[in-house]
């Protein structure tokens, strides 16, 4: 009688073991499949299209909406408009990280700006933009 107690305790006990095992299977499949949904899109290789202003864009305008299109996966931007140029920036005008694909922003007359953006979210961001200019008369 013992024997059978001490043979039906351990089988029990693997029954006991490979259903822990399983239970760990599923809550670590569900926990893979909750992360998954979760991970960010990647954005690296991408670029943000810009919008407006448009390109070479010459005005009398001191006070600029810039717009670009969303991308997929992102959750926020990074805008920066400098004077005159990204390769010789003598006036910064802005570097910002906003949540939304616009930001109004006055800007000094007889200036020539560049503008440009990239994507971000928490894991990645995108190529930045290609740049736009604009002229301020």
């Amino acid at each position: 009688m013992t024997k059978r107690y001490v043979y039906n305790a351990q089988f029990m006990f693997k029954i006991l073991s490979d259903m822990k095992n399983w239970f760990a299977g599923i809550i670590l499949l569900t926990t893979l499949s909750a992360c998954e949904t979760a991970l960010e899109r990647r954005l690296e290789g991408q670029k943000v299209r810009l919008l407006a202003p448009a390109n070479n864009l010459v005005t009398t305008d001191s006070v600029h909406t810039f717009y670009w299109e969303t991308m997929q996966g992102a959750d926020r931007y990074q805008l920066q408009v400098v004077s005159p140029r990204f390769d010789s920036i003598a006036r910064l005008g802005v570097d910002t990280i906003i949540n939304r694909n616009q930001f109004g922003l006055p800007l000094r007359r007889n200036q020539v700006y560049q503008w440009r953006v990239r994507a971000l979210n928490a894991g990645s961001s995108s190529n930045y933009s290609d740049t736009f200019q604009i002229s301020i008369q």
